[in-house]
């Protein structure tokens, strides 16, 4: 927007002009030029904001606004005094609706014109869009620029302006108040803000940010000083504009089970990293209860659903009813996780073993029928997470629950190291153990960031496995148990040997 020159550049709304043109010049001229700045009223005059501002951002309006005379011809052959004249007319009778029509159609930060105010005299009207500029930072400096130029000159202030100079005094120092309030408003959008995951939920979970979401009052001392009207005004703006994009941090910065944030997700506009995150979310159990009710408290306040979030309340409520079918299906999932516990060694195998859970281990959906109703992508995603999440559990019962020679289980332990160390004692065992070690390392993609230490003990066990110590140990025990194995044969024909003997006997004295 240009700066006044002679007149104020401002979008204006104004009644029609008429000018008492006296001078030497000719009746005709003067006319011509009276008429030709009337042809410019439909620049300030309008029934609608959209239009009223369309009309002032033409090329032919703001060439009027800056220069009045040089926009019409018929002006021009009048006296350099009588242009003069018609210039200082000109700005004091537009002035004022000029600030009006500046100030409204300014635009926040959603894109929105600051006011849509259109009713009533100017001095209602600036009253009107003073109002509503204070719900917006950009509106609001907008706003104490254009009032500071209008206040600040005296001579704009003619007996027919008074009202309006008064008005707009005490929006200036409204607006300054409330300057104040927004800029500490503004400072809570960082709470769902950041270059990366780590650094958005940082910002989420500190005390200034929960407690903004809780009151944004108590991080915004300054707003306490404006009228209750005005302040309910700023909150319900600042929670409509805030209300998805914390409902995205929320989702995505709970933690799984296994203790990674639910989504990593943090490109695109608000609608497409919710619908990212909704996605992402659905792939743990916990992700997925969190964001459900995350959601509906969204979805539930229609009050939320303005023209400017309509697109992502409806991925909210897409994403609400994908959800809700997940839960079910890792409801069933979860309880894939009893395959792999008990309160002692044959609870766990008992389970470990049965049918149910071997079928779940080979395929997971098979034992969730809820998730055979979702997506492919999302059954194969939910399937891939479990395997990488159940992997090693399963390989500590798969060594610990075979059994050794003598039919006794591998191992009681809990660890995976120590199993695969008390595989050690039986050549059964130890092959096992070393068979199973090798499928869970053989496929990188178990090896994600939440089982690094689990593939690291992997390792090292079976590189013990392979180590001498272990196959010394396993030999040793393979020989006692040959030795074990010959001294039963030999004591159980000593037996059969002395059963024999006294049936001899027994025969002889009869």
């Amino acid at each position: 927007m240009k700066v006044f020159s002679k007149i104020l550049t401002l979008l204006s709304a104004t009644t029609v002009y008429s000018y008492s043109l006296q001078g030497k010049v000719k009746r005709e001229i003067e006319d011509q030029c009276t008429i030709g700045i009337t042809q410019f009223d439909d620049c300030f005059v309008s029934q609608s904001v959209d239009q009223l501002c369309s009309n002032y951002n033409s090329e032919r309006c703001q060439n009027f606004v800056f220069n009045p005379v040089a926009s019409v011809p018929a002006c021009q052959s009048l006296s350099e005094e009588q242009q003069q004249a018609i210039t200082s007319d000109v700005f004091n009778k537009v002035i004022f609706p000029a600030t009006v029509a500046s100030i409204q159609c300014q635009k926040d930060e959603s894109g929105n014109y600051c006011s849509q105010a259109t009713e009533g005299d100017v001095a209602t009207k600036l009253t009107n869009v003073i109002n509503d500029a204070a719900k917006s930072k950009q509106c609001t400096d907008n706003a104490i620029w254009a009032l500071n130029y209008v206040v600040s000159d005296n001579a704009n202030v003619t007996p027919s302006n008074e009202a309006i100079a008064a008005a707009a005094k005490q929006g200036l120092e409204t607006l300054n108040a409330t300057q104040k309030c927004l800029a500490e408003v503004a400072e809570m959008d960082d709470c769902y803000q950041g270059e990366n995951i780590d650094q958005v939920c940082s910002s989420y979970f500190s005390d200034k940010c929960q407690n903004a979401i809780i009151n944004p009052d108590s991080v915004a001392p300054s707003c306490k000083s404006l009228p209750q009207e005005l302040q309910q005004s700023i909150k319900s703006k600042h929670f409509n504009k805030v209300i998805f994009p914390a409902t995205v941090a929320s989702i995505q910065c709970q933690k799984d089970e296994s203790g990674n944030y639910c989504s990593q997700a943090t490109e695109g506009d608000v609608a497409t990293k919710l619908t990212n995150v909704i996605n992402d979310a659905a792939k743990s159990k916990q992700c997925t209860d969190n964001a459900i009710w995350a959601l509906n408290y969204v979805v539930s306040d229609n009050a939320n659903n303005t023209p400017f979030n309509e697109a992502i309340a409806a991925a909210a409520k897409q994403g609400l009813e994908t959800l809700n079918a997940t839960q079910k299906c890792l409801a069933e999932v979860a309880e894939i996780d009893n395959c792999f516990q008990g309160e002692n060694i044959d609870q766990l195998c008992g389970n470990y073993i049965s049918d149910k859970c071997q079928a779940a281990i080979i395929n997971p959906i098979s034992a969730a029928p809820s998730c055979q109703f979702l997506p492919q992508e999302q059954q194969d995603a939910i399937k891939s997470d479990l395997f990488n999440r159940v992997i090693f559990q399963a390989g500590v019962a798969s060594i610990q629950c075979q059994k050794d020679e003598n039919g006794a289980y591998c191992s009681q332990a809990n660890d995976l190291f120590t199993v695969v160390t008390d595989s050690c004692k039986s050549k059964q065992c130890a092959d096992n153990a070393t068979y199973i070690l090798n499928y869970m390392l053989s496929d990188n993609g178990n090896v994600q960031q939440s089982n690094n230490d689990m593939a690291t003990v992997a390792k090292q066990g079976l590189e013990y496995l392979q180590s001498e110590s272990c196959n010394a140990y396993t030999v040793k025990n393979f020989q006692n148990d040959e030795i074990e194995s010959e001294d039963e044969q030999y004591a159980s024909v000593d037996a059969e040997i002395v059963e024999d003997e006294d049936s001899v006997s027994d025969n002889d004295e009869n």
